[in-house]
């Protein structure tokens, strides 16, 4: 079943990529929020780029401060993409009560950035090119270089940091450079017509695709994709996109360590890459919903950004669902959305003052789940450590920790209510296959949530999400853990990851209640924080 899924997700992959080759504020300011400096990275999201906006132009001024003329004595203005004062960098400037202009909030967005240009945008060492030429977008062509000590100055003095980047490298980086590859090897001659997977599909499903007619069916956009031009230029797009991909994890962690080690303290907040067809069906209805196929290949990329900005106390917010236009960018609601789900994560580092009985290993996890919003404090300057969790927090917990992903159904226990705190959670926890309830009608979310009932969340999570999960052996070595209980293979698992040692070398405990202080700390420890 996990081959099957994972083959699913490169089909779903490849539509995906092709459809992204083929597709052309809350205000409380800083009485509320007490951020002095906001400073902004990313891409063309972060800076503004959408329809409205596209292409601006700006006038050019010499160091003086002098208009630059043309031959004829006319100002001279350059095409900008986007527009940093529209986008949601802007919003949340302003929501903060921050300014873009000299006033606190300082942006080094670019359009095209991806996570190695940022990384080398706030590095101190310069990061070898060579080998990437023909990528439009690197750092040394946006003129940034001359500004990094600059930049690295504004990261040690923000109090909050926001960070959205990994598009390019998903989509545009490999269609760019399989773009070049594909012409060079039509040129030579080469045909593709017949190769790739795409080629196989289309021998298999050949009704897909009608080579006779020029219109568009209802299947029309699976003729495109096994179409002999799209089957050659996907089998050189497809591994470059899945290499970009896991090249593009590792250097988020690389652009969070960096960031964490000029400024230990700043409240860094991550943003996910969006869903540009997620209202998209594939064909009349929603008999399939291809914004539903496409969230799902985004899926395992998010959750990796959400499990390593946990590991640096970095919050992140999930956007795969933002409206968007066929710039394939934000609408203006769009940046709304995205700038209130921001905002929702802003608050200042809390200190409680009924830790301190608690383990070092606790308190750290404690103040992470804080900052990171995973768990709130429950007043003034408390967290009630020794509380005991119920399956409604823990799930909560976990929910937020995937940053509060979106979902249509609700969920249909008679004792999940809508309204209720953790409802949005168990809907969504059903939909990943983390919980099916107590029953076929509860999910009993007062009752105490157990230590097996715990690891058999997170193993069911990281199952779900994590494309590389292997599965677990049965028995984890505890006298209490048999080998049919339905928690043997998570307890297994959290043993062999860190997340647990048990109680002593032979007990786990696996009914005893868990308390806030130890539900934090698993997922701590789950994520490496």
């Amino acid at each position: 079943m996990k081959n099957l899924r994972k083959s699913l997700a490169v089909l779903l992959t490849l539509v995906m990529v092709f459809s992204f080759a083929c597709i052309p504020g809350l205000a409380y300011g800083k009485d509320v929020y007490n951020i002095n400096k906001y400073v902004a990275f990313g891409d063309s999201v972060a800076s503004g780029m959408n329809n409205d906006v596209r292409p601006l132009y700006k006038q050019v001024f010499d160091a003086d401060g002098n208009p630059v003329l043309d031959a004829d004595g006319n100002p001279t203005y350059v095409e900008i993409l986007g527009s940093t004062d529209y986008g949601y960098v802007g919003r949340v400037a302003a929501g903060l009560g921050l300014d873009l202009h000299g006033g606190g909030a300082v942006s080094w967005s670019h359009t095209g950035m991806r996570t190695k240009d940022i990384l080398n945008e706030i590095k101190a060492d310069v990061v070898d090119y060579t080998g990437d030429e023909t990528y439009p977008y690197v750092f040394k062509t946006n003129g940034y270089d001359a500004y990094r000590e600059q930049i690295r100055q504004d990261i040690r003095e923000a109090d909050l940091i926001t960070l959205n980047v990994g598009s390019n490298d998903i989509f545009t980086s490999p269609a760019t450079y399989a773009t070049v590859e594909y012409a060079a090897r039509v040129e030579d001659g080469e045909d593709f017509s017949n190769k790739g997977i795409t080629g196989i599909i289309g021998k298999l499903l050949p009704s897909l695709y009608d080579s006779n007619t020029d219109t568009t069916n209802e299947m029309g956009i699976f003729g495109t994709l096994l179409s002999p031009e799209a089957s050659g230029f996907l089998e050189i797009m497809l591994p470059k996109c899945l290499e970009s991909m896991q090249a593009a994890k590792q250097n988020y962690a690389l652009i969070l360590k960096e960031l964490r080690a000029l400024n230990p303290t700043a409240q860094i907040i991550t943003i996910g890459v969006f869903n540009p067809v997620h209202a998209v069906n594939l064909i009349g209805g929603d008999v399939i919903t291809f914004g539903k196929l496409a969230d799902n290949v985004l899926l395992p990329f998010n959750s990796a950004i959400a499990r390593i900005s946990a590991q640096y106390g970095c919050t992140y917010v999930d956007v795969v669902d933002v409206a968007t236009d066929s710039s394939v960018h934000p609408t203006d609601a769009g940046y709304d959305d995205m700038t209130a789900r921001v905002l929702a994560k802003v608050r200042p580092i809390t200190e409680f003052k009924d830790i301190g009985f608690q383990s070092p290993e606790f308190q750290k996890a404690i103040q992470w789940a804080a900052n990171t919003r995973i768990a709130n404090g429950t007043g003034e300057g408390t967290f009630s450590p020794n509380k005991v969790v119920n399956r409604g927090e823990m799930l909560t917990y976990l929910w937020r920790l995937a940053g509060e992903p979106k979902v249509e159904s609700s969920a249909s226990f008679i004792d999940v209510r809508e309204g209720d705190f953790f409802a949005e959670a168990v809907a969504w926890a059903v939909e990943m296959g983390i919980t099916k309830g107590t029953t076929a009608f509860t999910f009993s979310p007062y009752d105490v949530c157990t230590r097996a009932q715990i690891v058999t969340f997170l193993y069911r999570y990281d199952q779900a999400t994590n494309p590389d999960a292997a599965d677990a052996e049965s028995f984890a070595g505890f006298r209490d853990v048999g080998v049919g209980a339905y928690f043997g293979a998570p307890v297994s698992w959290a043993v062999e990851n860190g997340i647990t040692k048990g109680i002593s070398s032979v007990l786990f405990a696996p009914l005893e209640p868990c308390t806030r202080a130890q539900a934090v700390t698993f997922l701590a420890r789950y994520v490496g924080a």
